[in-house]
């Protein structure tokens, strides 16, 4: 066997134990998880032998109270109110969930083209953001068979206090359910935004069962809070050891498709699952996973006139209850954890591990989570103790700096590449005058001048490709940061908006109709032709035709999102101009020779580029020897005999 077969044989192996190893660990998990589920199921099993009473506590008088008090269906909606210092919790009878979250220190939007038809009064109070506005279920509230079997149920408020309420009812099968909300009591600034949810679930029929896996949790509503948020910010999650994330963009139309109306699928080992928009989430979170029915739907609405109007999706979601069925006076106790709140990156990682994926940055996560805290510590330690309204805008200039510090040698290094392959042109067009009608002999000597001067082409590209990671990076944090939500700089409103200044009466393709004049997009592709213009010239055309496209690439990009993400561009445009023009001033880099030694690869690869055409031009076949084959030679005849 030669050495590729053996080579290819070890690579086999090793895949195979590999695949083995592998194998044996999801088998393992999958036995760790069924013991478990067995294990589970013999104690309920031996509860419901024991036919456990109504508990004593809040949650036992509620269902008490619900069994021997019906309250009709039509009764006037009653709303109670918990609050924190960040938000007000308002809770309403029917359904006996949180009707909506406001919260305080967030202001409603009001878009630049609705400005000028509000007071100035309106427009310092346009009011606060509300999260489960849309839709007529509340969070928490049980629903039955799917995300449209509300049961209109009204509960029973059986007692209150400053940090918690308690409602019960019963189903029309006999469910007897006792809820009781309390706020969460934690020093860290997550506990502003959680609540406790203890339900207690009593088979209050006599004659049949209740299964608990026909009925779900309401896990609330969420939809844009402008016309121009992000439509893959607004879905819905389930977390079961990683982030599955479905916008509302699901049940939209496709190109082979219609619409979809409803989302239904079974998932095992849920965590926590819940709805989202742009900047704030909901979040119905367990102590144990469990596996759930998903349901979810995301019906059209219109947004209020003064967030843009039109037409929108909100998402709509709950899940099932535990695989449990109660036997006549069988009780069971189920605990979540609610979190409606911002999506601040440091505020959903207090919740525990995994809640972090919330953020939903994507693949470039690794660079994002960086970013975001990089730019909160400038924040919060410099600027917010000098400036309360331009101290976001600073913070991300002063990132900003200290990426294109982190950058400067790819940056000094593509400069002095760029200088010395400028040079390089007049030999590089002698090589067109002599080889005018044969382009690949043309790149093979090309290639031989840059190994010869030590030259790597892609070096000037290096900034630029360390850049679009960088820049993906900024854009995944920008698109979920509340932090910027309503923050001023310079002549920009609300950073975490485009900076409109007016609006030209008629559309253009990318860029809306009526069309909006946004200028820090503009000042970022200015400046990003000027920084092309200070850059040495290459002599490879590929390399010019990218740079040429960039510019009008990250407009078109920028240009209707977030103003954060064009100030960002804008000041690392300022920074390499900056570099560039000093650059420009360093004594000139001589083209030196390479010192003789071993071909590298690509010399070895040129060469064999440059042999096969050779041989193609000659008609023989790659690889072919030039000898001549020889003749076997003939075996000599014997005499011819007669007779």
């Amino acid at each position: 066997m030669d050495r590729k077969g053996i080579i290819g044989l070890l690579i086999c192996g090793i895949l195979f134990a590999a695949h083995l190893y592998y194998s044996s660990i999801e088998r393992k998990d999958f036995l760790e998880k069924q013991a478990a589920k067995r294990e589970l199921a013999e104690q309920r099993k031996k509860e419901a032998e024991a036919n456990v009473p109504v508990p004593e506590g809040e949650a036992g008088e509620a269902a008490t109270a619900a069994q021997e008090e019906a309250v009709t269906p039509d009764a006037p909606e009653e709303e109670f109110r918990l609050e924190t210092e960040k938000v007000t919790f308002v809770f309403t009878n029917k359904g006996g969930g949180i009707k909506y979250a406001e919260f305080k220190d967030q202001d409603a939007v009001v878009v630049s083209s609705e400005r000028k038809n509000l007071s100035e009064k309106d427009l310092a109070n346009p009011g606060k953001v509300h999260l489960n506005r849309y839709g007529d279920t509340a969070v928490g509230a049980l629903v039955k068979g799917g995300i449209d079997g509300h049961l209109g149920l009204t509960y029973l408020k059986t007692k209150e206090s400053e940090r918690s309420v308690t409602y019960g009812a019963t189903t029309p099968d006999g469910l007897t359910v006792a809820k009781t909300w309390t706020l969460v009591e934690s020093d860290k600034e997550a506990g502003q935004y959680l609540v406790d949810l203890k339900i207690l679930l009593k088979n209050s029929n006599e004659t049949g069962n209740v299964v608990l896996k026909s009925y779900g949790i309401h896990a609330g509503s969420a939809g844009p809070l402008y016309k121009g948020e992000e439509v893959r910010g607004t879905g819905f999650f389930v977390y079961d050891g990683g982030l599955r994330f479905e916008g509302t963009t699901w049940f939209g139309k496709g190109f082979f498709r219609g619409p979809r109306a409803r989302y239904e699928k079974f998932v095992e080992d849920v965590e926590y699952a819940g709805v989202s928009n742009q900047f704030f989430a909901t979040l119905v979170g367990k102590k144990k996973p469990t596996d759930a029915t998903i349901w979810a739907k995301a019906p059209e609405f219109d947004l209020e006139r003064n967030a843009g109007g039109g037409k929108k999706r909100f998402v709509s979601m709950a899940w099932s209850l535990p695989d449990e069925v109660l036997s006549p006076g069988e009780v069971e106790i189920i605990s979540y954890e609610i979190f409606m709140g911002p999506k601040d990156n440091k505020i959903v990682r207090q919740l525990g591990e995994g809640r972090g994926d919330v953020m939903h940055y994507g693949m470039f996560s690794f660079i994002s989570r960086p970013l975001n805290w990089l730019l909160n510590f400038y924040h919060d330690s410099l600027f917010s103790k000098i400036s309360d309204k331009w101290a976001w805008g600073f913070a991300i200039i002063l990132v900003t700096f200290t990426i294109r510090v982190i950058i400067w040698p790819l940056h000094n290094a593509s400069t002095k590449t760029m200088k010395r392959m400028s040079k390089l042109q007049p030999m590089m067009a002698e090589l067109k005058e002599k080889y005018p009608d044969d382009p690949q002999k043309v790149q093979t000597e090309t290639m031989k001048l840059y190994k010869e001067y030590e030259i790597n082409p892609v070096g000037g590209c290096l900034p630029m490709f360390a850049q679009i990671p960088i820049f993906f990076g900024f854009y995944s944090m920008l698109r979920s940061a509340v932090e910027l939500r309503g923050a001023q700089f310079m002549w920009v409103d609300d950073l975490s908006l485009p900076d409109t200044v007016a609006e030209l009466p008629f559309g253009l393709p990318f860029l809306g109709n009526p069309v909006p004049i946004n200028l820090l997009p503009l000042l970022m592709m200015a400046t990003m032709f000027i920084q092309m213009q200070l850059t040495p010239k290459t002599g490879d055309a590929m390399q010019r035709r990218i740079f040429m496209l960039m510019p009008f690439m990250f407009f078109f990009f920028c240009y209707n999102f977030a103003s954060a993400l064009a100030l960002y561009w804008t000041a690392q445009n300022i920074f390499s101009i900056g570099q560039t023009w000093w650059m420009q001033r360093q004594p000139e880099v001589d083209l030196k020779k390479r010192k003789p030694g071993r071909k590298s690869f690509m010399e070895k690869m040129a060469e064999k580029a440059e042999e096969a055409q050779r041989m193609q031009k000659e008609g023989k076949r790659p690889g072919a020897s030039n000898a001549q084959p020889t003749q076997k030679p003939k075996k000599p005849r014997g005499p011819k005999t007669g007779g």
